[in-house]
């Protein structure tokens, strides 16, 4: 918990997670070859804040939001695409920090390629984050790669090829013998002379009569010497053992060209290829812009089957989100009209053909293997393939090019997932960070890997998935961040079975249902959810069970019923944001036991007693660290509270 005079926005700033954090610790421990410990969250955001990652306090005036860009009642899947303010250039870059001041009345018109059909309830926040960057997105695209044909080899086998004769054989029997050498080559080595009759090793009688039929074939080799006399006359027959044969004629065909067997290198992408061959018969698909950069890669056929496919594995990623079109770009209009397509911000290494896929810009390797893929806020477009579960560390896609721990594409708001974010689900055991916070992935959460500590995923296009189904068994989730979606569902409440489990934001994200996924969690320590309309119900006493939490915020929800007595055995708790409600009855005289308690906050409910002397005594104790106290007060017919420091929501906002 930050410094008690922190407002409740600076409370959230400093305590928010960053992933860079996260992956500075689990490489620092894999890197000196220490286990990976998992710390809280919270002494991570501490690393964070101390190294100037976290970004400086704003005004708790200014909701989260607000701070990125994003209207509260843009309801519409598309609308955002349309909403463009008038003679505003495109942009790309993360919208201004001063928040809309009105949010518009009506959705717009526009409709979606495809979505969900579910509306939003009146009143819940926007499922989609507002296109309004500040970067122009006219950088002019590198040529996407295109298979070169000359990949295969077209020269001959290394063997030489038989040498053809010029003339075939004689058809008939010569009328007479002959007189001189035969006018053409013999195959393998002519005679130093002409013979002037037929070899010496014919037979020595003389022959009754002419041969009535020559030989077939022609002997190969030509005689080394001339013969020491001639035959007076023709043999009677032919020779009573065949020469050896030399061809009559020339080969019908000539050696095949190309060898036997592709390169090592494409055999190998061949094979991982999660179509097979079939990926590659569109010469301008991304599988086959990653094939062509793979082969393109110096050396590449020398290297191990791991490191091919690692080169093939992050090849597809950046073929298809580098300067790629989408369903979410077609709708914008700010990418009508450009002469070229936003390429990603930072290539370096990804353009060589002599650089370890390690070395790329956003990939980090621990042991040759990639461990790390982090390309936020990169400019992303295109969609994200499913390629990127052959560097998982295990299961039925595992191909050792991987051992993936961390995944981090926020911050690029262009870049889909065409509706099927499944690829998460087979990304192995060892993973441990999805961060997909700011894009445009879009449909129902898939089954998450069993390994994970944390989960963010806010302001996205997500609209379903909240199931038992896809968080059962996630014994290591520490961290659950899921804000500005629109789920319009209940929280799974398989979450209370989840061990490891200490910190949840779910803001502005439709939830629906009630508290019930909170009874009995064993180490929460934080949970903010505000500002889902549709979520509320009754408090449930149980909670008072939960003697780990510290942190807890449901303002601006439909909470409504008395606040139970329980609460009070909160021994811990620090901070506790109640407004906005519909609760009714007292504040609790229990919360004056609460000596931990530093902010209290119970304003715009519906309570008709005044605020209990035992909890103004907080404010007196020299044990007590109560420093902002804000409930229901003043005016007539209200409560009165004499050690109240705002009445109202307003007021206690400004403080």
């Amino acid at each position: 918990i930050p410094n008690k005079s922190a407002s409740k926005v600076e409370q959230q700033e400093t305590m928010k997670h960053t992933s860079l954090a996260l992956a500075v610790i689990l490489l620092g421990d894999l890197v000196s070859g220490e286990s990976i410990v998992r710390e809280s969250p919270r002494l991570k955001r501490t690393l964070g804040s101390a190294n100037g990652i976290i970004q400086p306090p704003r005004d708790e005036s200014v909701s989260e939001r607000d701070l990125m860009g994003l209207k509260f009642s843009d309801l519409s899947f598309w609308s955002i695409y349309t909403q463009n303010e008038v003679g505003s250039v495109p942009t790309l870059s993360p919208a201004p920090t001063k928040p809309p001041t009105k949010a518009p009345t009506e959705e717009p018109t526009v409709a979606p390629v495809s979505g969900p059909t579910t509306p939003a309830p009146t009143g819940t926040p926007s499922k989609v984050p507002t296109r309004n960057p500040t970067t122009n997105p006219s950088t002019s695209p590198t040529n996407r790669p295109s298979r070169s044909p000359t990949e295969r080899p077209s020269t001959a086998p290394s063997f030489a090829p038989v040498t053809v004769p010029t003339t075939e054989s004689p058809t008939r029997t010569p009328t007479q013998e002959p007189t001189v050498a035969p006018t053409t080559k013999a195959p393998t080595k002519s005679p130093t002379t002409s013979p002037s009759a037929l070899p010496s090793s014919s037979p020595t009688t003389n022959p009754s009569r002419a041969p009535t039929k020559a030989p077939t074939k022609s002997p190969t080799n030509s005689p080394t010497k001339n013969p020491t006399r001639s035959p007076t006359k023709a043999p009677t027959k032919a020779p009573t053992k065949s020469p050896t044969k030399s061809p009559t004629k020339a080969p019908t065909k000539s050696p095949t060209p190309a060898p036997t067997a592709a390169p090592f290198a494409e055999t190998v992408i061949f094979g991982a290829a999660l179509g097979g061959a079939a990926d590659f018969n569109d010469p301008a698909s991304y599988q086959s812009c990653a094939l062509t950069r793979s082969l393109e890669q110096d050396g590449i056929n020398g290297q191990s089957q791991a490191k091919i496919i690692q080169y093939y594995a992050l090849f597809t990623i950046y073929c298809s989100t580098n300067g790629v079109p989408n369903a979410v770009t077609d709708q914008d209009s700010r990418f009508d009209n450009l002469v070229t397509f936003p390429q990603w911000t930072s290539q370096n290494g990804w353009t060589e053909n002599n650089v370890d896929p390690c070395n790329y810009y956003g990939i980090i390797c621990f042991s040759d293997q990639v461990v790390l893929i982090d390309l936020s806020s990169n400019r992303l477009t295109g969609v994200f393939p499913p390629e990127v579960k052959l560097l998982a560390s295990d299961g039925a896609f595992s191909t050792g090019a991987g051992g993936l721990i961390a995944l981090d594409l926020s911050n690029n708001e262009f870049v889909f997932n065409n509706f099927d974010t499944s690829w998460l689900s087979d990304l192995g055991t060892a993973m441990e960070s999805v961060d997909f916070t700011v894009t445009s992935f879009a449909g129902n959460f898939p089954r998450f890997p069993t390994g994970l500590f944390e989960i963010i995923i806010n302001f996205t296009l997500y609209d379903g998935g909240l199931t038992n189904a896809n968080f059962a068994g996630l014994n290591n989730l520490n961290y659950l961040e899921i804000s500005g979606n629109s789920f319009n569902q209940p929280m799974p409440t398989v979450l209370n079975q989840l061990n490891s489990l200490e910190q949840i934001f779910v803001e502005d994200s439709a939830i629906t249902g009630g508290l019930d996924f909170m009874v009995g969690m064993p180490l929460i320590f934080q949970v903010w959810m505000d500002k889902n309309p549709s979520f509320g119900g009754t408090i449930p006493s149980e909670i008072g069970d939960l003697n780990t939490l510290a942190s807890w915020s449901i303002t601006e929800n439909s909470f409504s019923g008395t606040i139970p007595t329980e609460l009070g055995k909160l021994t811990n708790m620090q901070r506790l944001w109640m407004y906005g409600n519909n609760l009714t009855g007292n504040v609790p005289s229990e919360f004056g036991t609460i000596i931990k308690l530093e902010l209290l906050r119970v304003e715009g409910n519906a309570f008709t007693g005044n605020i209990p002397i035992e909890v103004c005594n907080l404010r007196n104790d020299f044990l007590s660290s109560l420093s902002l106290l804000g409930s229901v007060c003043g005016g007539a017919g209200n409560p009165q509270c004499t050690c109240c420091d705002c009445c109202d929501v307003a007021s206690c906002n400004a403080l």
